[in-house]
């Protein structure tokens, strides 16, 4: 391979784009140190499929919380 090509290939991120390589480093910060809760959408409460009425929903919940 060429040298040049060779040398551009192998530059890091940071010196490629440095603002890329911070947002990374930030994510990198942010899921080490955080905790995200996702929601599931297998046991939702009464309140919750009231609020979704008229909403398309999964029919995951529709099998599990029908209505008679």
């Amino acid at each position: 391979m060429d040298t040049k090509i060779s040398q551009r290939m192998n530059r890091p991120v940071a010196e490629v784009d440095p603002e890329i390589a911070d947002a990374l480093r930030e994510e990198g910060r942010r899921q080490g140190t955080g905790l995200e809760l996702i929601p599931s959408e297998n046991f939702v409460s009464e309140a919750v499929l009231e609020a979704m009425d008229g909403l398309a929903r999964t029919v995951k919940i529709r099998a599990r919380f029908a209505r008679n």
